[in-house]
């Protein structure tokens, strides 16, 4: 705890397939399961219950913490 997270990502990726978005974010909530079985905090069943947990209450909060910004689309 008290580590800070930067995101970072390319929100054209999938265009109008937002659902896509979804996947993603269930493949994450498994990676994430997985290392906490591994780090020995929890089983994989009840780390996947907490990260839906987590992102239920987050869905639900009218307007979520962040900072940052929201750059354009940067060309290469």
């Amino acid at each position: 705890a008290g580590a800070e997270l930067m995101l970072s990502l390319n929100a054209d990726a999938f265009g109008d397939r937002v659902i896509d978005w979804g996947r993603i974010l269930g493949e994450i909530a498994h990676h994430v399961a997985r290392s906490a079985k591994m780090q020995g905090h929890m089983n994989e069943h009840e780390a996947l219950q907490a990260v839906r947990e987590g992102f239920d209450a987050t869905l639900r909060m009218a307007q979520p913490t962040m900072s940052g910004s929201v750059r354009g689309r940067i060309n290469h």
